[in-house]
């Protein structure tokens, strides 16, 4: 966030007061902590811990495609292949748009864990 944060000023993308109030007072959602209660880490199944979005994705969706390191984008932005991060995030924004619906329907009772 800060980074955005400074980007985002660098930029004028509006007043410094706005960007700090969209940047930093608001609650982010963290999938890989929401999903903890509902997939139990692979190690330590007793303690409540933040487990990865790879793990939450493949238990809570029953998808084995592993997501590929962020690091990844640096390498293809240097190789100038910027429509390759534009589907690698669509594609991010996707199954992360699919877990939060599926801890949604298991919070509200509407789907049971096992169902597919």
């Amino acid at each position: 966030m800060p980074v955005l944060f400074v980007r985002s000023m660098i930029h004028r993308i509006a007043e410094p007061e706005k960007l700090y109030d969209t940047y930093f007072k608001l609650r982010h959602f963290d999938l890989s902590v929401a999903s903890a209660p509902v997939v139990p880490e692979r190690r330590y199944q007793k303690v409540l811990a933040p487990v990865s979005q790879n793990w939450a994705v493949r238990n809570l969706l029953e998808d084995e495609r592993r997501k590929p390191s962020g690091a990844t984008v640096w390498e293809l932005y240097d190789a100038g292949n910027y429509h390759a991060i534009i589907e690698k995030t669509k594609s991010e924004v996707e199954i992360t748009k699919r877990t939060y619906i599926k801890l949604k329907k298991l919070r509200n009772g509407l789907v049971d864990y096992f169902e597919s």
